[in-house]
């Protein structure tokens, strides 16, 4: 997990310590069920300080999908979007089936031409 390259060496995180069905920690030497390493610790924030956000003094951005789900949950409860989106009819957290619209998230995504070297960035949630 390298954070669309803000994940480097001496980069500040918050992570949490693992812990399995029982409640124990999640040792460094602990393996799965199929004898692959289990993860010590779990990741939740980046700490980001890039020059561009001196001002800032830096931010905080969602590691771990959970806090990228429960900040939009919070958000959309407490009507905060309200003025951006409009009136708020009802809200699903989980989508069991896939609408129309989905087969597009689907679909290949266009190759960049052989000597391009951009590439667009990766989303993530930000944390001000």
């Amino acid at each position: 997990m390298n954070m669309g390259v803000k994940c480097v060496a001496g980069a500040k995180c918050l992570v949490k310590p693992a812990v399995d069905k029982k409640g124990k920690l999640v040792g460094a030497d602990a393996e799965g069920k199929y004898g692959t390493p289990k993860c010590e610790f779990i990741m939740q924030l980046l700490r980001v300080n890039e020059p561009e956000d001196a001002a800032l003094g830096g931010f905080w951005i969602g590691a771990h999908p959970s806090i990228g789900k429960s900040l939009a949950t919070q958000l959309v409860a407490a009507g905060h979007l309200r003025a951006s989106i409009g009136e708020i009819s009802s809200v699903q957290l989980e989508v069991s089936t896939c609408a129309p619209a989905c087969a597009l998230q689907r679909a290949p995504r266009p190759v960049s031409p052989p000597n391009s070297h951009t590439r667009p960035p990766e989303p993530t949630t930000t944390l001000r």
